[in-house]
């Protein structure tokens, strides 16, 4: 009583077509348990050993074999084609398996009709053949044609089922993205974004100013906010779209660096490298982009993913081009943060960080800037003894730039004289007008660090530059 009724709490399917399939394929399945029954029972009537049985046996899964090959052949499923959008994601994404099918099916369709005679001459001398290892007798022949009749077309029957039916559902299970993982991303992706927005406001915040950011860092020696254009965008339809507008921002965001070329991978991995993101919104934005692609290749999106990209990709395209009015600054801090932690092993070096100098070279200064501070602040001074070496980031220099240029030699005259500058600044390399255009005091030693190319080499440089003489 027990077994029925856990037997009829047991769901079942309800579609005809699944039950249909299910019947067919077990069928298929008893009458080959049934004929491979009958091989070995007729191998051992004939003369009681074993031999002809395994024989037999063979014959019967070599013919099955091959039908189960042909069935795949012939059951490959076609790929929709066309922009039909109704088509897309019900097996939408093509390969060459499809088309060698396809060849094959055709050649095979045409010599079977163009040599059929020679087909069955040629069926009749195989089973001469086969009928030797089946024992030799009268009715050796007739078994080796009823094998290959038998097991052949029902292996091509399961091969030719489970390839239209489990194979397609294979196909479409490894095209369709996973529910909710897009919906997942831009969850984590609006929150990474949120913090480290607040992150770098909270870093450079001053009691006295903190209501204008601009104002704090300039107090502090730090660089600007920069100020940018609203995002224009409106809207936002589908995940491909979205991918469209994050690679434009990626791009922005590795300025002065071209994008040009440039994969999203690569993008992300500048502006982790800058410390403009962190490794869990690169995570998150490394998987977005991921599932962008696949569904422009043909992946299917599902309906709640949909729903989420309409309904947070906008906000995230905003949290992130928010990230170009910080990103100098969050550059400057990441610098200083990984100067910090790299002094913090050595022993007998300091960091001061926004130190200020007391000893400014006014003589040197005058005859650039009347107002030029006797004082000057510097990002980070790292103390060994009585070295010290000045690190300084400028973000925002233009070396071909002559607004920019002014500026940072006035910056460079104000500091006390020998003094050892490590000046970090963005991009990957001077071009040679910009090294012509940067003119260096001969009263400091100034060694220029471009941290997209050089980004591993910060402490290498304090360290040489400590131990010069």
């Amino acid at each position: 009583m027990l077994g029925r009724e856990r037997r009829s709490r047991q769901p079942r399917s309800e579609d005809p077509e699944v039950r249909r399939y299910q019947r067919l394929v077990q069928s298929a399945f008893a009458l080959l348990g049934l004929g491979l029954l009958a091989t070995i029972g007729y191998g051992i009537a004939v003369d009681g050993s074993a031999g002809i049985a395994t024989f037999g046996v063979l014959v019967a899964l070599a013919a099955l074999t091959i039908g189960l090959l042909m069935g795949f052949i012939f059951g490959v499923p076609r790929s929709t084609q066309g922009d039909n959008k109704t088509s897309r994601g019900s097996y939408s994404v093509n390969t060459n398996l499809e088309q060698i099918s396809d060849w094959l099916t055709k050649i095979i369709v045409g010599i079977g009709l163009v040599q059929f005679g020679a087909i069955v001459s040629n069926y009749g001398k195989l089973t001469d053949q086969l009928a030797a290892g089946l024992g030799g007798h009268s009715s050796s022949n007739a078994v080796a044609g009823v094998l290959i009749a038998f097991f052949g077309p029902l292996g091509f029957l399961l091969g030719h089922v489970i390839t239209r039916t489990s194979l397609m559902t294979t196909f479409q299970y490894f095209d369709r993205l996973t529910t909710g993982k897009v919906a997942e991303s831009l969850r984590e992706l609006r929150s990474n974004l949120t913090g480290l927005n607040s992150d770098i406001v909270a870093k450079y915040r001053d009691t006295d100013a903190e209501a204008d950011p601009t104002a704090m860092t300039v107090q502090h020696n730090r660089e600007p906010f920069v100020p940018v254009p609203n995002l224009d965008v409106a809207r936002i339809e589908d995940i491909v779209e979205l991918e469209t507008h994050i690679e434009e921002l990626l791009g922005e965001l590795i300025f002065p660096l071209s994008p040009r070329g440039r994969t999203p991978d690569n993008l992300i991995e500048i502006l982790l490298r800058r410390g403009v993101l962190d490794q869990a919104t690169a995570r998150s934005l490394t998987d977005l982009l991921t599932s962008a692609q696949r569904v422009a290749g043909g992946a299917e999106l599902s309906t709640e993913d949909t729903a989420a990209v309409r309904n947070s990709g906008l906000a995230v395209l905003r949290q992130l081009s928010a990230l170009r009015r910080t990103a100098f600054a969050a550059f400057e801090s990441h610098v200083l943060e990984l100067l910090t932690q790299e002094a913090s092993t050595k022993p007998d070096v300091r960091v001061v960080l926004d130190a200020v100098l007391s000893n400014g070279n006014r003589g040197y200064a005058s005859d650039l800037s009347e107002t030029q501070s006797p004082s000057p602040r510097v990002d980070a001074l790292v103390e060994y003894g009585e070295k010290r070496v000045i690190v300084e980031t400028r973000a925002q220099v233009r070396i071909g730039e002559y607004r920019h240029i002014t500026p940072l030699t006035k910056w460079l005259y104000s500091l006390p004289a020998q003094s050892m500058v490590l000046l970090i600044l963005l991009g990957d390399r001077l071009r040679a007008f910009e090294e012509r255009e940067l003119i260096l005091p001969d009263i400091v030693n100034v060694e220029i660090l471009m941290w997209d190319s050089d980004f591993d080499e910060l402490w290498p440089r304090v360290s040489r530059l400590l131990r010069r003489p």
